[in-house]
């Protein structure tokens, strides 16, 4: 086999590389009805403004890292105070004692140094703006600190005296669990700059309905030792999303819709085949149908052709017909950072989908409809079947490549 029969000899219509551009095609409408915030290429948290586009980083190994367009759906940050001060947080012992900084850290919080007098462990707690936590729901919790004298961290919420925490080395290295109050799952830490600013987030559902207060202590009993606390962030869900600024109320950041219509779509789309390359790493795996993240619409109504690169531990691909599904793919596999590619052509049963150089091999549904009329393409899907996460790059070639292209382009 040639090697131009192993990749595309013809060129795409459309490319979009989110990642290497870190601007939208002029074609695209993007539109979010509040600001949002999101890690710039300098490793600072930054405000996008209403109708705002967010092309994410990471601080990974020393370096700043592009991520891609961010999109996420609509979350709520019931943590009225998300910035640490002493004077919006109180202290919760009185063998401590609290000194607002200067730090600037990731750019929006000034730090709070806590530190022990007689060794006891202790805890910061916030002060007339106590969490409200609903019994069986669960809740994506989010800690901002930085790492103090002593090395360790304990990140708690308090109920009745009673307390559900983690806490140890304040790089996440061996955290211990108690869950009093609640159960605590998927504990993350990642460091965020070079400055020793950790975020550690993790799950926690409640036992009991009322106000509870989140704490960041020092978790050892040392005297002298210090901890410096920065902020936080609660929001009903499964999984943590990017930072919402709170200063005395909740905040609601609203979701992200990525659409491309009328001409801006009819120049670059074939009705009779193509195919479509995506890369993109889902924000965590929901098992939900919400992780939907192309979608090619027939009249604006029927979501004909899609992918969802996470229901549970299943990719599923769809082509159909106004709403109608003809080829249905639905495979497994255990990783949210994913290169997928889907190809059709309506002349026959011909669909065709390889992720991560897999190829998907479960159909369930084998028909082809005779003709396709979409209109319409959105990335992120739509408000009740939102993807969170981030996109790299959407290719669309307006031929069906091979499986032996689509294979080699996923790898």
């Amino acid at each position: 086999m040639s090697i131009k029969d192993n990749f595309p000899s013809v060129g795409p219509s459309l490319s979009l590389n989110f990642a290497r551009s870190k601007t939208l095609d002029p074609r695209i409408t993007f539109s979010r009805s509040s600001v949002g915030t999101h890690m710039d290429e300098n490793g600072l948290i930054v405000s996008a403004a209403t109708d705002e586009p967010r092309f994410d980083y990471k601080y990974e190994s020393g370096v700043v890292k592009s991520l891609g367009l961010l999109v996420e759906e609509q979350r709520t940050n019931i943590l009225e105070q998300s910035v640490v001060t002493t004077s919006n947080w109180t202290g919760g012992t009185s063998n401590t004692t609290y000194s607002n900084l200067s730090l600037n850290a990731l750019g929006i919080f000034p730090g709070v140094e806590v530190t022990s007098t007689t060794g006891e462990a202790w805890h910061r707690r916030t002060t007339g703006y106590n969490v409200p936590f609903v019994s069986g729901t669960e809740y994506a919790i989010t800690f901002y600190y930085r790492e103090g004298t002593s090395g360790y961290a304990r990140l708690q919420f308090r109920y009745n005296s009673q307390e559900s925490y983690v806490q140890g080395p304040a790089d996440g290295s061996a955290w211990s669990i108690a869950q009093n109050i609640g159960s605590i799952t998927n504990v993350t830490t990642t460091l965020m700059d070079g400055q020793s600013t950790y975020k550690t987030t993790y799950s926690f559902t409640p036992n009991f309905t009322g106000d509870a207060d989140m704490g960041i202590g020092i978790g050892i009993a040392s005297a002298g030792t210090t901890v410096i606390a920065l902020g936080g962030q609660v929001e009903e869900g499964e999984f943590p999303t990017s930072y919402i600024p709170t200063s005395g109320s909740t905040k609601t950041r609203n979701p992200d819709n990525v659409t491309m219509t009328g001409t801006n779509f009819s120049d670059w789309y074939n009705q009779d085949e193509g195919t479509v390359y995506v890369s993109q790493k889902l924000r965590a795996v929901q098992d939900t149908s919400r992780n939907n993240l192309v979608y090619l619409i027939n009249g604006g109504g029927g979501s004909d052709y899609f992918y969802n690169p996470k229901s549970g531990d299943t990719n599923i691909f769809v082509f159909g017909d106004g709403g109608t599904n003809y080829s249905r793919f639905q495979d497994g596999t255990n990783s949210t950072d994913t290169k997928t590619a889907f190809a059709y052509d309506v002349s026959g049963d011909d669909f065709k989908a390889y992720y991560n150089g897999i190829e998907a091999t479960n159909e369930t549904t084998t028909n082809t409809p005779s003709a396709t009329s979409h209109t319409q393409l959105e990335l992120g899907a739509n408000v009740n079947d939102k993807y969170c996460g981030h996109i790299q790059q959407f290719v669309y070639y307006p031929k069906r490549l091979t499986n032996t292209q689509l294979q080699n382009l996923t790898k």
